[in-house]
């Protein structure tokens, strides 16, 4: 694992700021000596706008190739659109905006 850099200004001359708690998971916080911002491995992330659980979040992206988001939503227990928000996140990041122009094949949709 390389070093933390600052997603604000790109500065690799950071220090420790404590940690803070996620869904029980203990996450480093840093501060920029630059910049003077604070910032955790999760900034800048698609699992730090989304306040679903990690490891929910991780089970969505697992199963987004093999499962619909309607099937996830349902065997998590979870509000459809809270997933289906998720899951478009993470699409877009995976292959760009997602355009109904590009698709040329058959489609399933929730």
């Amino acid at each position: 694992m390389g070093e933390p850099e600052c997603p604000y200004c790109g500065s690799k001359d950071i220090k420790s700021y404590g940690t803070y708690e996620r869904d029980e998971i203990e996450i480093l916080r840093y501060q920029c000596k630059h910049c003077k911002r604070t910032f955790s491995v999760l900034t800048g992330t698609v699992f730090e706008r989304h306040k679903l659980p990690l490891g929910v979040m991780f089970y969505i992206i697992k199963n987004l190739p093999h499962m619909s988001v309607n099937e996830i939503a349902s065997e998590l227990g979870l509000d459809y659109d809270s997933v289906q928000r998720f899951a478009m996140d993470v699409m877009e990041i995976a292959h760009g905006e997602v355009s109904l122009e590009k698709l040329c094949v058959a489609v399933e949709i929730d």
